[in-house]
């Protein structure tokens, strides 16, 4: 699945690579005529598009194959990963923003035109496809016809069950409409309508960093999007309004991570100048998380202990208060609040000759580390401009680097002991020995 797990962690038990060479290389991204590649405002409208950072979905790797989407091209492409070459394409009737969730011999997939797909992993044959969106209809959505119910492509599949979600928000055309459906026939179980938002009067201030609409995750024994946690049944809907955070467990010790740090979709609103319009990817395993500093490239590892008793605040700051906070130069984003007890953090994309200025109040922000991938026991991460970094999860210093091509957002995938990279210009690349 997407970010590996039903949780997203973005890791994996498995080993990394420890050589990072590269074993091949595939450009996907076929428009390279200058004569045919789109100009002007549609162009325009397809960069403004939220849901899709770049030519290329991030991968999704099962028995010896990568999956990837060309969003804007509505195709999902099959990649052996042993040679690097093509074994099969398919173009569905909409956008496919992330990749595939695989489970059973089946390639599960949602569509911005509001269908779901499943198709056979090897082969790419359609085996059933269903109708999300309540009706058929289509608006225009950032230079291309779309549902105002869409389906994200990354499915979430959970104990021979597979979940995802129709909708834009939840305050239009009839609001979300979360589904439960067999994943071998698309048989529906149930499904639940959200139409309310977490916030209901003005001082409350949505301003939480409260996205209205998300991937869906595990959390507990339910599962959640953005803030709303849903029964396995589809019988509770609850809505932790104040919690910008989601306790998760992936099997052995609990972890507290920001919501949505995999930046989905349309944030409500900015709070204050210059904040940075992606959030910090993370990358989580039992009771340990890795991120990066809002705005900054100073990666930290922080360890809890729930189960012991450990304390943390996960009420967040309504924007009134992040705005004064931000008024006095504080720091009001959720991964400094993880990063109190950071076990270590280092920069190690700095230069160790050129001394650090903190930026200016109201200075736009960037988060410049594009990918991160956790294995065992290396982390993974990738510069905006390509510069890798392998640190050792022990105490964070380079255990080795490489210079790559510019990686796509949440671009990096481990699998088979290697790695994995869709980047900006369009390519899948495999690293390893």
């Amino acid at each position: 699945m997407y970010r590996n797990d039903r949780w997203r962690s973005g890791s994996t038990t498995a080993t990394g690579p420890e050589v990072l060479n590269k074993r091949w290389t595939l450009a996907l991204n076929t428009i390279d005529d200058s004569e045919t590649k789109p100009t002007g405002p549609i162009l325009d409208d397809w960069n403004d598009n939220p849901t899709i950072k770049g030519p290329l979905s991030s991968p999704t790797i099962a028995n010896g194959i990568a999956y990837v989407t060309r969003p804007n091209a509505h195709e999902l492409i099959a990649i052996d990963t042993a040679s690097g070459k093509v074994r099969w394409r398919f173009t569905a009737n909409g956008r496919l923003d992330t990749p595939p969730a695989i489970h059973r011999g089946l390639c599960l997939f949602g569509s911005a035109t509001g269908w779901v797909y499943a198709l056979r992993a090897d082969t790419g044959e359609m085996v059933w496809r269903l109708r999300a969106a309540p009706t058929d209809e289509r608006i225009v959505a950032y230079g291309q016809v779309e549902s105002p119910w869409p389906v994200p492509g990354a499915i979430l599949v959970m104990d021979d069950v597979a979940y995802f979600a129709a909708g834009r928000q939840p305050l239009a055309d009839g609001g979300i409409l979360v589904f439960a459906v067999n994943p071998l026939t698309g048989e529906r179980h149930w499904v639940q309508r959200i139409n309310s938002l977490p916030q209901k009067h003005f001082y409350e201030n949505s301003g939480l960093e409260f996205d209205p609409f998300d991937i869906m995750h595990a959390e507990g024994d339910g599962l959640a999007m953005s803030r709303w946690i849903i029964s396995r049944d589809g019988k509770k809907v609850d809505v932790d309004k104040w919690n910008a955070f989601a306790k998760l467990d992936t099997g052995a010790g609990e972890v507290w991570i920001p919501r949505g740090s995999w930046t989905y979709g349309a944030r409500h609103q900015d709070r204050f100048p210059g904040e940075a319009p992606r959030r910090p990817l993370i990358s989580f395993r039992d009771d340990n998380i890795y991120s990066s500093l809002n705005g900054s490239t100073d990666i930290f590892r922080r360890d809890f202990d729930l189960e012991k008793g450990e304390k943390f605040d996960s009420k967040w700051i309504t924007g009134w208060q992040a705005a004064g906070e931000a008024r006095k130069n504080g720091k009001p984003y959720r991964t400094y609040r993880i990063a109190e007890g950071a076990k270590w953090s280092k920069d190690p994309f700095a230069d160790p000759d050129v001394e650090k200025v903190e930026p200016k109040r109201g200075t736009q922000l960037h988060n410049k580390v594009f990918a991160m991938a956790l294995s065992k026991d290396k982390l993974y991460v990738i510069h905006q401009d390509g510069r890798m970094k392998v640190l050792s999860v022990t105490d964070g210093y380079v255990i080795s680097e490489t210079q790559v091509p510019p990686p796509a957002w949440d671009g990096l995938a481990i699998a088979e002991e290697r790695l994995y990279l869709t980047t900006q210009e369009g390519e899948i690349i495999s690293l390893g020995e």
